[in-house]
């Protein structure tokens, strides 16, 4: 059975699976009403794709910048990509 290897892309400070560790980009201060779909859980699968929240390592870099379109955008695409609850 392959292994998935997972990233670190946690709060700063806060030792990772690995050393590649990516800075916490969802507690960016914005007056935004869409809020980050980060649930803490932030690890990157080998597609480099969050088994927390569901987002893609671009998308995670790109939500401090991204306006509440894209934020929205990022939310729906996001959620399709995680295992539906049985």
């Amino acid at each position: 059975m392959r292994s998935r290897r997972t990233s670190y892309c946690g709060p700063p400070g806060v030792t990772g699976a690995n050393d590649d560790r990516i800075p916490d980009l969802n507690q960016a201060p914005r007056n935004s009403p869409v809020p980050s779909p980060c649930t803490g859980a932030c690890r990157l699968d080998a597609e480099r794709i969050c088994i927390g929240c569901g987002r893609r390592l671009h998308e995670i870099v790109a939500w401090m910048d991204a306006g509440d379109e894209r934020r929205l955008q990022i939310r729906a695409a996001a959620a399709a990509r995680l295992p539906r609850p049985r």
